[in-house]
């Protein structure tokens, strides 16, 4: 280690961290590096399952639709719906976007026209077509989700939701049709929309992801709560959907996924500190499907802290809010507060949020501060001496105009005000003590930046 006597220890340190939290995106394609440096996304649970109400309607608890020709009407064009789902996800800041192509819960509705006989619903208009088109267009990428079998695929009345399954949809030879016939399902999508495609896919469940590569070998693959980790090829990223503990703060959800998931009846692991996905819902995925989550009407900051915890909590973690739009694809109304915060937050915070890594194991900490304070640490991917301290609780007891930070002997450059610019007076005695007068952007936002820039 004599060659790096040169440099500081806080350089080395910073190196070593981000070196060490890119290995496992180095050694694999390309969907892995956009993925993580993308960060943030919204997921849509869109569908026959959807209950009524649209943007001119009003949100309203009404029946699911039906029919799918109930459904279309409901919606307008693809085109339509299309706008506007990624005009809202643009609102809320995301940087790619999962819809539900079909659901096992939707009837295994197809959102486009499919020639696959084994699907019974199925639009006519094509909806993933215009999504695609739409998003990309507008800078977006976008990944389908889909089931990894022929799940609740029988109504109240008996009616079948698919043709060819046996009765008894669980069994190993239901599965065994099901994979079949996704190889000729995702073909068809790739003869369908050529190079202007989906960016990656969503499964929901065990199943091989042979038919999605034979047609998708550079295609980003998620794989739900880590089932599909023992598969060969595995998935690309895992996710993480249930909690497993009490959150502290109580937006902090990486503190309450301390243990194994027991969930059916198997263990899902503690999430890793890389590739993964957390996917919490603030509206039952389904819009009329579940309760609301008052903690997003209530206090619209909500958001954007859950968001910087589940990015900093960790390191290369994703954030995914869960959102089920109307039918036509705006937002239920009662998130607009939600929805124009983050934008707000956005429109100064990016440098914090894309392309950065959360602060676990760096040589800054955050958590629980003095005096009551809380805070997580990005570090930026292309400059490792550069650490944004996100601080969502303000220090309340004894000294509230300090915020001390543990630190590994960095030697500091200067501190800023992510959102001003403005620079920030510091020292460092043990540890480093921030001056700060004002905390309203915790109150304005969610959150408080400083910029860090080590020497």
């Amino acid at each position: 280690m004599i060659y790096i006597k040169s440099l500081t220890l806080s350089v080395v340190l910073g190196l070593m961290f981000i070196v060490d939290s890119r290995a496992s995106a180095s050694a694999t394609n390309d969907p892995v590096k956009w993925f993580t440096e993308a960060r943030y996304g919204i997921f849509y649970h869109w569908g026959l399952f959807t209950g009524g109400g649209s943007s001119t309607t009003g949100s309203k608890n009404l029946p699911y639709y039906k029919t799918v020709a109930g459904f279309e009407a409901a919606v307008g064009s693809p085109e339509f719906f299309a706008k506007n789902i990624v005009s809202l996800t643009k609102e809320l800041g995301a940087s790619y976007l999962t819809i539900t192509m079909m659901h096992s819960c939707d009837k295994h509705m197809v959102i486009f026209p499919t020639r696959n006989p084994m699907f019974n619903y199925k639009t006519k208009g094509d909806y993933l077509g215009a999504l695609i088109k739409e998003a990309h267009k507008k800078g977006l990428k976008i990944i389908g989700y889909f089931p990894a079998g022929p799940h609740h695929m029988k109504g109240a009345n008996g009616t079948f939701y698919l043709n060819g399954i046996p009765d008894d949809w669980e069994s190993d030879e239901a599965n065994q049709i099901w994979e079949k016939q996704m190889y000729s399902f995702f073909a068809e999508i790739r003869e369908r929309y050529g190079d202007n495609n989906l960016d990656g896919f969503w499964m929901d469940g065990f199943m091989s992801w042979k038919p999605v590569i034979e047609s998708f070998p550079d295609a980003l693959r998620i794989g739900n709560n880590q089932l599909s980790f023992g598969l060969n090829p595995p998935p690309h990223i895992s996710t993480t959907e249930f909690l497993t503990g009490k959150l502290d703060p109580d937006y902090n959800r990486p503190s309450g996924l301390i243990k194994p998931n027991l969930l059916w009846g198997d263990d899902h692991l503690v999430p890793r500190k890389d590739r993964n996905e957390d996917i919490p819902t603030c509206n039952g995925w389904w819009y009329g499907g579940g309760k609301v989550d008052n903690k997003y009407t209530q206090d619209p900051t909500f958001l954007v802290k859950e968001m910087l915890c589940s990015l900093g909590v960790r390191r290369e973690w994703n954030f995914t809010l869960g959102l089920g739009p109307l039918v036509d694809g705006n937002a239920p109304r009662e998130f607009e507060p939600m929805i124009t915060n983050m934008k707000r937050f956005m429109s100064w915070a990016k440098p914090a949020i894309y392309k950065t890594i959360g602060g676990e194991g760096a040589p800054i900490q955050g958590g629980w501060l003095n005096s009551g304070a809380f805070s997580v640490v990005m570090v930026d991917k292309k400059e490792p001496k550069t650490y944004y301290l996100c601080v969502t609780e303000p220090p309340t007891k004894w000294t509230k105009t300090e915020l001390k930070l543990q630190h590994d002997w960095v030697d500091v450059a200067s501190v800023t005000d992510l959102r001003t610019g403005a620079p920030v007076n510091y020292r460092v005695a043990g540890p480093i003590i921030i001056k700060v007068k004002d905390w309203g952007d915790i109150k304005s936002y969610g959150a408080k930046i400083f910029k860090i820039v080590l020497k």
